[in-house]
């Protein structure tokens, strides 16, 4: 399956300008490799997302339009953390007929603070709530 797209060159760079560029519906890029420097690109959100569906496009030899030529490119990276993915994936479950329950927000434990936090609101909470936190801390605690 030949699978192409095109790309276009990206000038502006840093978190404000690919929220912008996220904004106009564009997704920022970067091509690496080729002994060549790293070029940053952007490519239309619709049709990059189109391709993304295809599990052939995660691990094919792409042929990309740039500037006007054609190259070869291997998707090495996708990053799908985006303030769409809550809204794309209920989208999707509805058209499977999918049941879904959101849960409360809960949060990541990246530092000693924020364990500290959890633990405390753990210790306030109904133990019936997040058995698998509460045997992973005491398990935890035990090793220490």
């Amino acid at each position: 399956m030949k699978i192409e797209f095109t790309a276009f060159p990206r000038t502006a760079q840093g978190t404000g300008a690919s929220r912008r560029l996220r904004g106009a519906g564009k997704v920022p890029g970067i091509v690496y490799g080729a002994n060549k420097s790293a070029e940053p690109i952007e490519v239309d959100h619709h049709a990059l997302y189109r391709h993304l569906k295809l599990e052939a496009f995660h691990a094919s030899i792409l042929d990309m339009s740039y500037e006007g030529a054609k190259q070869q490119v291997l998707l090495r990276d996708v990053q799908m953390s985006t303030p769409n993915v809550v809204r794309d994936t209920l989208a999707l479950a509805e058209q499977l007929g999918l049941l879904v329950t959101l849960l409360p927000t809960w949060y990541d434990v990246d530092t000693v603070a924020e364990l500290a936090r959890l633990r405390a609101e753990l210790h306030d909470a109904p133990t019936h709530m997040a058995r698998h936190t509460r045997a992973f801390l005491t398990q935890q605690d035990s090793a220490a």
